[in-house]
């Protein structure tokens, strides 16, 4: 976790939102809302939010954006609209790499009910802040933040199959709302699960799934498998 005196000066001039990447990511937007069919009075904001809209971005933060949807326009009352736009976000984000000066760009169909946790954030519609970062001094919680990285890393380095890697996955994600929401982005919960995700564990556990996905959903006879052995055995000589 890093603290500045000023926000990300790639994204912001004396507190106000640059006008090139206000434009830019108004156009992301438009796009992934007509990637995800979401239907234009669904919307009710475009925020940033997290660490870029703080004081405690590093060099591995994204800029979070986030839309904020009104989850009954897609299918009144529907628990399966959050899994639908959760699965959408992450396929454009996966199909697509985008980025604003070298930041990249994470986006998010939000909750409109769900309510901000965040220190700071942005709307892009209205153009200002509705809830401006407070520089927040540091925690003295890094042994606490070490000693459940170390937890999380020493699980992870023991995953071998698609089960165990979505429990573990699933743990990092609640123990990050969690912290989220009782204590904020500071939070020992939060700290340790951006520690986890900077230094690859949680690529680590989304590789293993989806590795481990599509080979569910392969078909290979024995000829096929013993010729890959064959290879592999060959390409160690």
């Amino acid at each position: 976790m890093q603290f500045h005196e000023e926000l990300q000066p790639k994204i912001w001039d004396n507190f106000k939102l640059k006008p090139e990447v206000k434009e830019k990511l108004n156009e992301i937007a438009e796009a992934f809302i007509e990637y995800a069919e979401i239907p234009k009075e669904g919307i009710k904001d475009i925020v940033i939010t997290g660490s870029t809209a703080n004081y405690n971005y590093t060099p591995y933060s994204d800029l979070d954006l986030h839309l904020i949807v009104d989850y009954d326009s897609l299918h009144e009352n529907c628990p399966l609209v959050e899994n639908y736009l959760w699965s959408v976000k992450s396929q454009f984000n996966k199909e697509h790499d985008i980025s604003i000066y070298d930041i990249p760009v994470e986006l998010y169909a939000e909750d409109m009910n769900a309510g901000g946790i965040s220190n700071g954030i942005y709307s892009l519609q209205k153009d200002e802040w509705i809830k401006k970062p407070e520089k927040l001094p540091p925690t003295d919680n890094d042994a606490a933040v070490e000693a459940r990285y170390n937890e999380f890393k020493e699980a992870v380095e023991k995953v071998v199959d698609k089960e165990d890697a979505e429990e573990i996955k699933n743990q990092m994600y609640i123990m990050r709302l969690t912290g989220l929401s009782e204590e904020g982005e500071l939070s020992t919960e939060n700290l340790t699960f951006k520690k986890l995700r900077d230094n690859g564990y949680l690529q680590k556990l989304n590789d293993i799934i989806h590795k481990e996905f599509d080979k569910e959903l392969s078909l290979e006879n024995k000829q096929t498998r013993l010729s890959k052995v064959l290879n592999k055995l060959k390409g160690t000589k």
